[in-house]
């Protein structure tokens, strides 16, 4: 048999003829094909929302079933059994799904392990995008500017006034 997949987990047949003579023999075998595979990393993505914000989602395809741990930023083990964290486990699929929602911008990664074998991928979150911090500096710097430019006009127009 080639190229089975996960999903190939069934019962096969196996017939055999064998004439001999005028005597014919059939043999039948019953064989449960378990197919195994290491721990493989399909899909890791950043899924933004505005309500919730970003969820780091990593799926996993496995046979048996895959454990999945995050690695943060600092290279710290996130803890699994958290508020922050969660892993289905589809069966039928021999997928584990874990997403965890991140606090903090930088490097995860999520490790997927099983008996066979075990898959590492990283993925990057970017700071936000969103610096108060420059904006509030920018605006410190407007005010002196339109303070100056109205008084600038105020003169302007006083000056013109006074010469007619």
């Amino acid at each position: 048999m080639r190229d089975l997949g996960l999903n190939d987990t069934s019962d096969y047949f196996c017939h055999v003829h064998v004439k001999n003579g005028k005597r014919e023999n059939v043999n039948q075998d019953v064989m449960r094909l378990q197919v195994v595979a290491p721990a493989t990393i399909l899909e890791l993505s950043v899924v933004s929302d505005n309500i919730t914000g970003d969820t780091i989602v990593c799926k996993v395809e496995w046979e048996p079933p895959a454990n999945i741990t995050w690695i943060g930023p600092e290279n710290r083990a996130l803890p699994v059994d958290s508020s922050s964290t969660t892993v289905t486990r589809e069966l039928d699929k021999h997928h584990t799904v874990g997403e965890i929602n991140p606090t903090l911008r930088g490097d995860y990664s999520c490790v997927a392990v099983n008996e066979h074998g075990t898959d590492i991928r990283q993925i990057h979150l970017p700071a936000d995008d969103m610096n108060y911090s420059n904006f509030i500096i920018g605006m410190l710097c407007l005010i002196p500017l339109a303070k100056f430019l109205l008084l600038l006009i105020t003169g302007i127009i006083l000056f013109i006034k006074i010469k007619d």
